[in-house]
Formats: C-alpha cells, structure tokens, sequence
C-alpha cells in the first residue's frame, strides 16, 4: 500500500455506480472527492476515479504484482454488504481481500487505536459537519484517531487552510487541498 501504483489499482477497481444503485438502494451516489457538497470549496466538476479493472491489473503488474497479492478488508457489521461488494471487485483484479467484519463498537475501538492492517473501508470525513477544517482534520491531521497515514505537505496545506481567512481564499485553499488530497490516494472515495 505504500506504492501508488497499487492504491490507484484499488481506487479504479471498484465499481461504485452498481454499489450505490442495487445494494445502497440508491441513497448514495459515486464521490470523488473528499469535500462534500455543503463544505466551501466543494467542487461539484470533481467525479469519482472510473471504474477500469484493466487500467488497475495493469498499474499492479508495473508495481511488481502481476500476479496480484493477498490483504485484509476490515470494516463495521454495519457496512458489510458494501464491503462485501469492494472486496469482490478488489479480487477481480487480483486483490485477494480477506474480510475482517467486526461488531461496530469493536471496528470503531480498533480503527482509532490503529490495530486494523490491510485497508478499512469507513465513511468519508462528512460526520465531523459542515466546518471543513474539522472534517479533513479527522482523517488528515496525525494527531486524530481516524488518520492511518498522512503527508507533511497535506498537514501544512490543512493548516493553512484552518489560518486562511475570506470566503474566495478559503475556497482556492480547500480546492487546493482537495486536488492535494486526490493526488496521494490516499484513500479511495467511494459515495456520499
């Protein structure tokens, strides 16, 4: 996971429209990026990476993986359908997702304390509301329990955007942050 080869292979081997349609019954809809719609500097342009398990065999093969290898797929009880889901389209392209269910109260309690290996599917930043400084910490400032990995380079944008003041710097800020953000792959949005 530290080669991003191997995180766009995950981010373009999902199919999210089908995921959101038949098995969210059509109360979510493919994300792409980390902002969501009620945050400033949302930008409404910005789609989820395409659904292209060719385009993902083929970076894992450059990445020294073509013949795949194995991880685990760890989540809540509460988003076990979906993740069924992801898991089955991680293997497609060789991926080999073992899943890790757990109760929610256990997923949550190992998630913050940092015991999960492998990838962990949970919603995009949103719960933490409408400040977007607050949002993004929670998943990219190192200090907070819900970020695995982060960049010097995402913190200091992340901290420059909480110091930026006026509505048009604060959105140009988020923008960019956002764009940051989508360029590590860190993690691959999936619907909102």
């Amino acid at each position: 996971w530290h080669d991003i080869r191997v995180r766009k292979a995950a981010a373009y081997a999902i199919n999210r429209a089908p995921i959101c349609e038949k098995l969210l019954r059509g109360a979510c809809e493919p994300w792409g990026d980390i902002l969501a719609p009620y945050h400033r500097g949302f930008d409404p342009s910005i789609k989820p990476y395409p659904y292209d398990p060719e385009k993902a065999k083929a970076l894992l093969r450059e990445a020294g993986y073509a013949n795949g290898f194995d991880t685990t797929l760890n989540a809540s009880v509460q988003f076990r359908v979906e993740t069924q889901a992801i898991a089955a389209d991680l293997n497609r392209v060789g991926i080999r997702a073992k899943l890790n269910i757990q109760e929610h109260g256990i997923w949550i309690r190992n998630t913050v304390e940092h015991k999960l290996r492998g990838l962990n599917n949970h919603p995009t930043p949103y719960w933490s509301g409408r400040n977007v400084v607050t949002a993004l910490s929670s998943t990219i400032a190192s200090d907070q329990a819900w970020t695995h990995y982060s960049t010097p380079e995402l913190e200091a944008a992340l901290k420059k955007l909480g110091a930026t003041a006026g509505d048009e710097a604060f959105v140009a800020q988020a923008r960019d942050l956002s764009k940051l953000y989508r360029t590590t792959f860190l993690r691959a949005n999936l619907w909102a």
